[in-house]
Order: structure tokens, then C-alpha cells, then sequence
């Protein structure tokens, strides 16, 4: 019986450390530099943020990957300067919290039309759980 519960208790343990830091990876497009990439653009006449919505932690980057000739990038909080030139820029993330972002010609502050957000937030990296083994 005793071999019994260490055995699933081995099987929890593995499968959450397999599942360590999923959820992060399902919202966004990362690369080797950046943690979090959004690409934008128009197909016809339905412009967006691709992904929109990014989740990532206090320290990490996120890159946004267009043409700002024909949408500058505007961050509702201020965080960086209208970006209007070039087709890459990167932004550091230091604080937690839920912060929005527009096209200057598309969208407009709060979530209206091309818009999208960053959200920072501590993310769980492992799962402890007591082994016993006798």
C-alpha cells in the first residue's frame, strides 16, 4: 500500500513540473532575446496586435514587430514615447500590473480598435510537493 502512494504521489509531482510554465507560452509568440513578441499589421481593412493580450513577468521583454510608419505605437500609461519609426521595438516590463496599447491611426486608449495590453504578474515556476520515501 505504502508503494502505492509513492508512486502517485512521484506521478503528481512529474506531471506539474512537466507542466511547469505553460500558461505563459499559450498567450504570446516568443524568440531568443525577447520573452514575448507581438507582430502587427493590417489584411485589408482589419488591423491588430498579434497576439493582443501577453502575460509575462517583472523583468521581461516584450517586442512589438510592424511598420510604425503606418501604426505608431502608443502606450496608454505613458510607459514610452509615441513610437513612430522603424520596424522593431522592445519595452522592459519592471512593475505587475495590466497595461494597454494603441495604434495612434487604428485605435485609440483603452482597448478601442487596434489596441492590445500586457499584463505582468508573478507566474508560479514550480510546484514543491514532500517526497517520502521509507
Amino acid at each position: 500500500m505504502n508503494k502505492q502512494w509513492v508512486r502517485l504521489t512521484l506521478a503528481i509531482v512529474l506531471i506539474l513540473a512537466a507542466g511547469g510554465n505553460g500558461a505563459r507560452h499559450s498567450a504570446q509568440a516568443a524568440s531568443a532575446s525577447n520573452d514575448a513578441v507581438i507582430q502587427f499589421g493590417c489584411v485589408g481593412l482589419d488591423c491588430t496586435y498579434n497576439p493582443s493580450e501577453v502575460v509575462i513577468q517583472p523583468g521581461e521583454t516584450v517586442e512589438w514587430q510592424g511598420s510604425f510608419t503606418s501604426h505608431p505605437l502608443v502606450s496608454d500609461d505613458s510607459l514610452w514615447t509615441t513610437v513612430s519609426a522603424g520596424n522593431s521595438f522592445s519595452h522592459t516590463f519592471t512593475m505587475t500590473g495590466t497595461f494597454l496599447f494603441h495604434c495612434a491611426f487604428h485605435g485609440a486608449p483603452g482597448g478601442v480598435g487596434m489596441a492590445g495590453r500586457v499584463i505582468v504578474r508573478e507566474l508560479p515556476n514550480k510546484v514543491y510537493l514532500p517526497l517520502i520515501l521509507r
